[in-house]
């Protein structure tokens, strides 16, 4: 095994070499002289098609591997070792698990289903209908939540303001009894004036703190990872994440109706 992985190594690394230069070669002909102005974006070409080929060529090797795996360690290693495709193959080879393609599938299908039911849409006439104060409705605070229910808010949440610590927007949505169109309202109001301000008065610090009607939150310098929804989502959130999105509509309807 270790002598397979050595030869197995050493061809590799040849044959990425010699893809190196011959990326070099094509992206930097004999008497070619680039300009100031395109120096930054030739070598931004040139380190792109390099980790391209970098991936093809550890994926060809270890098929059976999760792709977004492959670039993970990539991105980890294409900075620190010369031979970032031998190193990750013996990586992989050294493991006794590592994510597979099948999970990678698996997962590409949870985000889908997911993000389809996160667009689903419902009709504000019948909505009307259904509820005789749709807005007094979905910014009830004395109203149950569920826990999937409160996971989904928060997550939405997160991923909508990324610049905020997840403490800051937790702390709004147990003050509203994590219902979430009021949750929503408050730090759009609280963050979005202040954004650029913010993001002025960050600087290079990690993070800096504010206020705004008696409440504290902290911007964050770089911005949260955006995490994925469970699979199942509460039909509660979806209602009125539909709502917050068609909130004007909904608003505009509603009171037609009422001065008939």
């Amino acid at each position: 095994m270790v002598s397979f992985k050595r030869s197995l190594s050493i061809e590799i690394l040849d044959s990425v070499n010699a893809e190196q230069k011959k990326i070099k070669t094509e992206s930097e002909p004999p008497d070619c002289i680039i300009l100031d102005d395109d120096f930054d974006e030739k070598a931004d070409e040139i380190v792109e098609n390099l980790e391209e080929t970098h991936f093809h060529k550890i994926a060809s090797v270890i098929t059976d591997c999760d792709p977004d795996f492959i670039r993970e360690k990539l991105a980890i290693y294409s900075t620190i070792v010369a031979n970032p495709v031998e190193t990750i193959v013996n990586e992989i080879l050294d493991a006794k698990t590592y994510p597979k393609i099948i999970d990678f599938l698996k997962k590409k299908k949870k985000q889908e289903h997911a993000q389809s039911a996160l667009n689903k849409e419902y009709s504000i006439e019948e909505l009307c209908k259904t509820y005789s104060d749709p807005i007094a409705f979905f910014n009830d605070q004395r109203r149950r939540r569920s826990d999937s229910y409160k996971m989904c808010s928060l997550i939405f949440l997160g991923n909508k303001f990324q610049h905020l610590s997840p403490i800051s927007i937790e702390n709004v949505l147990i003050s509203v009894n994590y219902a979430l169109v009021p949750a929503y309202h408050s730090l759009t109001e609280a963050f979005l004036p202040r954004e650029n301000v913010l993001k002025m008065r960050c600087g290079t610090k990690l993070s800096v703190c504010f206020r705004h009607k008696y409440k504290s939150y902290k911007y964050l310098n770089k911005p949260n990872d955006v995490k994925p929804y469970p699979e199942n989502l509460d039909e509660d959130f979806l209602r009125e994440l539909w709502f917050i999105k068609n909130e004007s509509s909904v608003t505009t309807l509603f009171f037609q109706q009422k001065t008939l």
